[in-house]
């Protein structure tokens, strides 16, 4: 039965017990409209914030919520006597796949997944999980001790920081750490390598590290990258290398979900979404380019002029791309190998020790063209054998 008193309409259940009152029904359901609405975009804006454990677990907080409202909101308006069957069945089959991806979102919080240029948010998850330990001079590393050991120097970028290696032991500075310690405990090998870094900057890295721990080098190992050109192509104008805007074609709603989901996002960068070959294209002008790539070259100078002023090796160990490892012969390995040659350089090209890996074996994953753990053991072991064999010469020399 209805009763009315102006616009204010009442549902009756036959005996006189008032159900609702329609306008504070509709009042209601806005109400709880906005509610949703409001915890959705939280849920969306909150990976924005950094990544920490408040933030973290607030955000799934909030996820749980947010169902426990739908599912409320769902009961109460939908699940009720005056509704029909078919709106019941259609509303449980909404609800249902809301609620199921919520869940799905919520448990993809906890899926880290590296990527070579970071932009994901299962990128960070892992930085989050992953990269540890860090020392006091912001190495990914064990503290460094000052002490009467012989010490090894590993200098490079994320090759050698080892990005996407989950465990610091299965990267090749740590295999060469426990290869060669156990023959002589007397060495302590550090690694200083710090990811985007290249030549230069690498230098200046170590240079602070001496001066902040007073650790000198008794071996230094400098790694190399075919990107390490980058910064010198810059300052001499060449264009082409500014990389890429992530979501730069979305509009905004499309641009907050895909960067506020764990779920959609881990989805989108499953697929490459960088422009490699104007990359690769822009690089190969600044390999051709004698005043860049001179330029360039001159940055090893001061790796040289150490070693020599100590009397200690130096060794360069040069990584190809490691899906493009022929293309990285004619770019830049060559070339590279050239210098270091009428330097009196030693180097290693490594590209000869995997080349007969299949590329989803030399990479951590369709993403993240960083070395896998299977080359990062076949490197740590061949610098193992290296190394030790020119400690030794050096001991016998004496």
């Amino acid at each position: 039965m209805y009763y009315s008193r102006g616009n204010a309409h009442t549902v009756s259940d036959g005996n006189n017990n008032f159900q609702w009152n329609v306008p504070k029904m509709k009042l209601k359901i806005w109400y709880n409209i906005v509610v949703i609405l409001a915890l959705f975009f939280a849920i969306i804006l909150f990976p924005q914030l950094p990544l920490n454990d408040l933030t973290f677990y607030l955000r799934l907080i909030l996820i749980f919520i947010l169902i426990t409202e739908i599912i409320l909101v769902f009961r109460t308006f939908v699940l009720n006597d005056k509704s029909s069957d078919w709106i019941k069945n259609i509303g449980i089959s909404i609800v249902s796949t809301i609620v199921f991806l919520l869940l799905i979102e919520s448990s993809f919080m906890f899926v880290p997944r590296t990527h070579g240029i970071g932009y994901s948010l299962a990128n960070i998850l892992w930085f989050k999980k992953y990269w540890n330990p860090i020392n006091s001079h912001g190495c990914r590393d064990v503290e460094p001790i000052k002490s009467g050991k012989k010490n090894i120097f590993f200098v490079g970028d994320s090759f050698t920081a080892a990005q996407g290696i989950n465990d610091v032991k299965d990267r090749f500075s740590d295999i060469v750490k426990e290869n060669i310690t156990k023959a002589d405990d007397k060495i302590q090998v550090i690694n200083l390598a710090h990811n985007s870094f290249d030549t230069k900057s690498e230098y200046e890295s170590m240079q602070k590290f001496i001066q902040l721990s007073e650790i000198q080098p008794d071996f230094i190992v400098l790694q190399y990258y075919g990107n390490d050109i980058d910064h010198i192509a810059r300052e001499h104008g060449l264009k082409g290398g500014e990389g890429f805007s992530p979501y730069a074609q979305m509009n905004f709603m499309t641009l907050q979900v895909v960067s506020g989901s764990y779920l959609i996002n881990f989805l989108y960068w499953l697929f490459p979404k960088q422009d490699v070959n104007g990359y690769l294209t822009y690089l190969e002008k600044a390999y051709a380019k004698d005043e860049i790539f001179n330029d360039h070259m001159r940055e090893f100078l001061p790796f040289i002029e150490v070693a020599k002023a100590r009397n200690i090796p130096l060794l360069v160990v040069i990584f190809p791309f490691m899906q493009e490892i022929e293309l990285s012969k004619k770019l830049y390995i060559h070339k590279i190998s050239n210098y270091l040659t009428n330097n009196e350089v030693k180097y290693i090209d490594l590209s000869l020790l995997f080349k007969d890996l299949p590329v989803s074996d030399r990479v951590i994953n369709s993403n993240d063209a960083h070395p896998s753990e299977k080359v990062h053991r076949l490197v740590g072991d061949e610098l193992s054998k290296y190394i030790s064999s020119q400690l030794t010469n050096r001991e016998n020399e004496r």
